[in-house]
């Protein structure tokens, strides 16, 4: 009897351990989805955080996972995914400050409320009123600050957290802080790049950039406008299709330069797409990528026909 109560229980601690790797293991695997895909889609994360919502769900048992965030702005925190809310949850959901979290959470610590809290603190009474039995919030943080909370909740039932979920949901917000990090970084450039192009598309300069083949790779509105063709039918082309045979090789010339790192300012024609020409005064610069490589040419680009013209009439006056 003794041995057979000594291979029940070693057969029991066997099955213990093994659905103890085999959690552990689809833990790990989730954890690379998560991370595949959250390092994918910095341009878009939301999708990617409602996919990470998602994955948390599934692999906690939990009835609802949602990520806050909080705004540059304002400070207040916003939520930007949810998987398992309640539609009064959501109804009621506040955009609070960060002066109105729990100060654990300032701190980096994970914060449990409800009946897997050790110390029995009380869930708030609107979540009380939802139903909720359990919730566990996970800071982001980001250089000692904290940027968001990774919520999970109960409504009933009787899960309990564990110390190796707390663990996970550790390991899920250290995944988090890249891509939100990368996503305002990649935000911030974007509405750099639409306040450029605002600049660049209603000033009364034209601009032109070619590549290192003096290919054109963009020219706003207003040059497309001195030479006479559209936007879309000088993208693409060589630069001196449009100058004037004659001085063809004092642009190839004065591209030469640019490669060397010369910034200038001249004088040259432009044939328009109806065959007349177009005196333009050109500043020009080199443009090298982040290595300092040379990688094509900007132009600053007036037309000064009429100028030209007035000065000649003056001069044979």
């Amino acid at each position: 009897l003794t041995a057979f109560a000594a291979r029940a229980g070693w057969n029991m601690e066997r099955e213990r351990l093994e659905q103890s790797l085999r959690q552990g293991l689809a833990r790990a695997t989730a954890l690379t989805r998560i991370a595949t895909r959250l390092h994918t889609a910095h341009a878009h994360p939301d999708a990617a955080f409602q996919e990470m919502c998602a994955e948390v769900r599934t692999v906690l048992g939990i009835s609802a996972v949602a990520v806050g965030l909080f705004d540059e702005r304002d400070g207040l925190l916003v939520r930007r995914a949810q998987v398992g809310l309640p539609q009064a949850w959501i109804d009621r959901w506040v955009m609070r400050p960060l002066g109105a979290l729990d100060e654990r959470l300032q701190r980096g610590e994970i914060v449990v409320f409800g009946r897997g809290d050790p110390e029995r603190r009380p869930l708030d009474d609107d979540a009380r009123r939802l139903g909720v039995t359990d919730c566990v919030v996970t800071p982001i943080r980001h250089e000692g600050r904290l940027i968001g909370i990774l919520s999970g909740l109960q409504f009933g039932g009787d899960w309990r957290w564990r110390r190796e979920d707390l663990a996970w949901l550790e390991a899920v917000a250290g995944l988090l802080v890249e891509v939100v990090v990368a996503g305002r970084m990649f935000e911030a450039l974007r509405r750099s790049e639409q306040r450029y192009r605002r600049i660049v598309t209603t000033t009364q300069e034209g601009v032109w950039t070619v590549d290192a083949a003096q290919r054109t790779t963009f020219v706003n509105q207003r040059m497309a406008e001195i030479v006479g063709y559209s936007p879309a039918e000088l993208l693409g082309r060589p630069l001196l299709d449009f100058v004037a045979p004659e001085e063809r090789a004092l642009l190839a010339s004065k591209f030469a330069e640019r490669r060397g790192g010369v910034h200038d300012r001249y004088e040259h024609q432009f044939t328009r797409k109806d065959g007349s020409r177009v005196v333009v005064q050109a500043s020009t610069s080199p443009l090298l990528d982040d290595e300092g490589s040379f990688v094509g040419a900007l132009a600053m680009v007036r037309d000064v026909t009429e100028l030209r013209q007035l000065a000649t009439r003056v001069l044979h006056g």
